[in-house]
């Protein structure tokens, strides 16, 4: 079975490019404005990948023809990639399995979350 030159690309779409842009704020949280703006680029590319398979093609009982464009899920069906939230999702959950399953090699990151701090205020003492 042979891959098609829109797979090619848009298995290098997946595979290069979107890991560099979701390594950066793997470790955010990000507000439904964020996952909507990522979504959006991600659709934006995809149609220039997809050449067209963006819309659907109507013709009505007259012959007139009319574009329809498709839903956000079909596109994103279409192009084969995941919504941002689930995508970020997946890979949150894979580097906490990469790090419970090595603490010893992430030593800094859990230091952050897990040390006691000189400058932190005990729960029982009162700030004025």
């Amino acid at each position: 079975m042979e891959v098609g030159h829109q797979d090619q690309k848009l298995a290098v779409f997946d595979g290069a490019v979107l890991p560099v842009l979701y390594s950066g704020v793997t470790c955010f949280v990000l507000s439904p404005k964020d996952y909507k703006t990522f979504d959006a680029f991600l659709l934006e590319k995809a149609k220039s990948l997809l050449r067209g398979n963006g819309t659907l093609k109507l013709m009505d009982i007259d012959g007139n023809v009319k574009y329809e464009s498709k839903s956000v899920h079909d596109m994103f069906r279409s192009a084969k990639l995941l919504p941002s939230l689930v995508r970020l999702t997946i890979a949150r959950v894979k580097l906490m399995q990469n790090i419970f399953a090595k603490p010893e090699k992430h030593e800094q990151f859990l230091t952050i979350f897990l040390a006691k701090y000189p400058f932190d205020v005990a729960k029982d003492s009162r700030v004025y």
